[in-house]
């Protein structure tokens, strides 16, 4: 399918301009980078990366180059530097918008740090200023992130371990908005089970491109759409080397040897031809704004429950007499029927929400990461993940959840749902007694 699409539509002499610097601008940028920090750095930049460098402000075209706070205006065929930085090198990977007649870059990594600023360059100062935001502010900000309307979200966020520790990985989402610069966790099922781990973005004219090693996400960002196509339909995938963002084209470095001009792929074609598949992002606030799961409210509600009922019972002693607690005493308030039946209840009510959250999935072989996705544990340390996904799936009946070698990588497992199983279960009252 991928060669007889890329024939009629990709492989063809790259045309226009809207996002290239021609060689008079890209030489006078790298000139300017090499006058600062060496030819030997300047010489290698990619400056042609779509919107991660090109923004139109009212009438002009800006031009950042990404890892720098150089700031350029494109005039005719030339270019006017605008800034007057001297430091640079902190936000490599940021996120670049324009909002309200001002140039914004948020987070990216730097000077052995992932950070999570949001900037904006002062035309007058000339100069790129800190903006101040409240709310729950991401810890790290570098991954995809996208504009729409006054609201920024941000998703899929990762800080390096510089190649000491292992990098961090943030499964959480977040929302900016603009007008109040307050931030605010947000989750989107749709969009999040289909983005696990670390991804390729690219930012065209009108979409953002999430690559992946299997799939690809292209979000329509007016929209708030999104659609998935398979990386093999294409002939690409995460390990494809980008030359240029062009417009909605993207071109990547060709495997064949002999081939002279890049491979395109035109964005908005395949849009076009998978738009009745499209889904809409729906992201919806958290109800809470502390890092505890659902699980840890429930499980906090039994706790306080059960300290309302011992302080009940002393209450109790203490206007019927003197209170004499004994060891027998008290082993017949832990035994109480009341706090057993409080405990199972707790513990029943996590099966279901677990129970319902795997058949909601449309798939019924899932990776280990997705797993502990649906089982709100993907911010637990390794052994502490392992021993939470071991204790949830004990209370579940036999031959509901397998777990199996993956074909892919049999360094890795795979959990098979048997979804008929677990629906019945769950039609049944999780009648299914508890296990040890």
């Amino acid at each position: 399918m991928f060669r007889s699409f890329l024939c009629s539509l990709a492989l063809i002499p790259i045309i226009g301009l809207s996002q290239i610097l021609n060689f008079k601008q890209d030489s006078t940028v790298k000139k300017t980078i090499a006058y600062q920090f060496g030819e030997n750095l300047a010489k290698g930049l990619n400056l042609s990366l779509g919107r991660s460098n090109f923004q139109i402000v009212d009438q002009d075209t800006l031009f950042n180059p990404r890892g720098f706070n150089y700031v350029f205006k494109l005039k005719a065929d030339s270019l006017i530097r605008l800034d007057h930085s001297l430091f640079h090198g902190a936000n490599n990977d940021r996120f670049l918008f324009v909002y309200n007649h001002n140039l914004f870059a948020l987070g990216g990594y730097g000077l052995f740090t992932t950070n999570n600023n949001l900037i904006t360059f002062n035309s007058k100062l000339k100069e790129w200023c800190f903006v101040d935001c409240q709310g729950e502010v991401p810890p790290f900000i570098m991954g995809p992130a996208y504009k729409n309307g006054n609201f920024i979200y941000s998703f899929n966020n990762f800080k390096s371990g510089n190649n000491v520790t292992a990098d961090l990985f943030d499964t959480l989402a977040y929302r900016l908005n603009l007008e109040t610069k307050v931030w605010q966790r947000v989750t989107s099922g749709s969009l999040q089970r289909n983005l696990v781990g670390k991804v390729g973005a690219y930012h065209t004219k009108d979409y953002l491109v999430l690559v992946s090693n299997l799939f690809t996400v292209i979000i329509e960002t007016n929209s708030n759409k999104f659609i998935e196509i398979k990386n093999e339909d294409f002939g690409f995938s995460s390990y494809s080397v980008l030359k240029k963002i062009d417009g909605n084209w993207l071109y990547f470095e060709p495997y064949d040897k002999f081939q002279t001009e890049p491979t395109g792929l035109n964005i908005e074609s395949i849009w076009q031809k998978n738009s009745a598949t499209s889904q809409s992002i729906r992201w919806e606030l958290q109800g809470h704004k502390s890092s505890l799961t659902k699980q840890s409210i429930i499980l906090i509600s039994a706790l306080l429950l059960i300290i309302g009922i011992i302080f009940l019972f002393r209450l109790k002693k203490e206007k019927s007499g003197p209170a004499h607690t004994s060891k027998e005493e008290s082993s017949e308030l832990i035994d109480s029927p009341l706090i057993t039946k409080a405990l199972y209840e707790h513990e029943k009510d996590i099966q279901k929400q677990v129970a319902k959250r795997l058949l909601d999935d449309s798939k019924s072989e899932l990776t280990i990461e997705e797993i502990d996705h649906l089982l709100e544990i993907s911010h637990l340390l390794g052994d502490s993940r392992k021993l939470r996904r071991h204790r949830i799936f004990k209370t579940f009946p036999d031959g509901a959840i397998s777990r199996n070698k993956s074909a892919v990588d049999g360094r890795s497992y795979t959990y098979t749902l048997n979804k008929p199983l677990i629906e019945k279960w769950l039609i049944e009252g999780l009648s299914t007694p508890l296990k040890g």
